[in-house]
């Protein structure tokens, strides 16, 4: 049995093979535009490098 997080992160692979980074974002946009629409209330995200002082941290490489 697949987990939800496993169903995400296999359509995140597949778009990523099939189109390359940037529809890593659209995938994003789409799962919080989801939550949105099944709260009805703004979806608000506090995203931090924590586990990297002093590093930059490529886009590609964080997650929700």
């Amino acid at each position: 049995m697949s987990t939800p997080w496993a169903k995400v992160l296999g359509e995140v692979n597949q778009s990523f093979a099939a189109h390359g980074a940037n529809t890593v974002d659209v995938i994003r946009r789409q799962k919080i535009a989801a939550v949105t629409a099944l709260t009805g209330r703004p979806f608000v995200i506090y995203a931090t490098a924590c586990t990297t002082p002093g590093k930059s941290v490529p886009d590609i490489l964080l997650m929700i």
